[in-house]
């Protein structure tokens, strides 16, 4: 084995003498010499580190102050997008409830007006508002630092909400679901209050 660790020596050496007998092979000599002064026309200068020489040192720092401007906040960021869903969702709630029918009779509850179109604009607006809210504030939500965190309770919450709100309108026009649309609407206005 160790034969075999100096033959390959042996052809590395043997190699690189045949590189460098070719790039020499036009037998000229190398130049070393350094190039003549005409070539560089402008005195050479020096670089300054430091100047501590005088107390007009001061005087030639650039004392102007920084230029600072406003921070404008962008009009419309996934932020304020689940903020306004969320307050939308509270006002169609809330008009969702003062247009309620005031009889209990069944004849006269369909599926067509204002009170159910309301109700369905206000539950897809719910559900608009959790799945922003999870876009744009996962990061927010840890289980790790319990129930009782505002953003945990906030999310669930508005989740709560926002599936009592489907749930009311999936058992329209019957009765029983006005009581899980107030419930839901009551989660999601609770969940807003926790964050403002």
């Amino acid at each position: 084995m160790k034969s075999s660790a100096v033959y390959k020596m042996i052809v590395v050496a043997a190699c690189a003498m045949a590189f460098s007998g070719t790039t020499h092979a036009d037998e000229s000599a190398l130049n070393l010499a350094l190039p003549s002064d005409t070539i560089f026309t402008a005195p050479a200068r020096g670089y300054v580190l430091a100047s501590n020489d005088d107390g007009n040192a001061k005087a030639r720092v650039n004392t102007a102050a920084p230029v600072r401007t406003e921070f404008k906040e962008p009009t419309l960021t996934g932020n304020k997008v689940h903020q306004y869903l969320g307050l939308g969702t509270l006002a169609l709630v809330g008009l969702t409830a003062m247009t309620a029918p005031d009889g209990e009779d069944k004849k006269t509850k369909s599926t067509t007006g204002i009170h159910p179109t309301l109700g369905r604009a206000a539950a897809a607006m719910a559900a608009a508002t959790v799945t922003t809210g999870l876009l744009y504030h996962s990061k927010d939500i840890h289980l790790e630092d319990g129930l009782s965190d505002p953003d945990n309770m906030h999310a669930m919450l508005a989740g709560a909400g926002a599936l009592a709100m489907l749930y009311a309108i999936s058992r329209a026009p019957n009765s029983g679901h006005s009581g899980a649309g107030v419930m839901g609407g009551i989660a999601m206005g609770v969940a807003v209050k926790l964050t403002w």
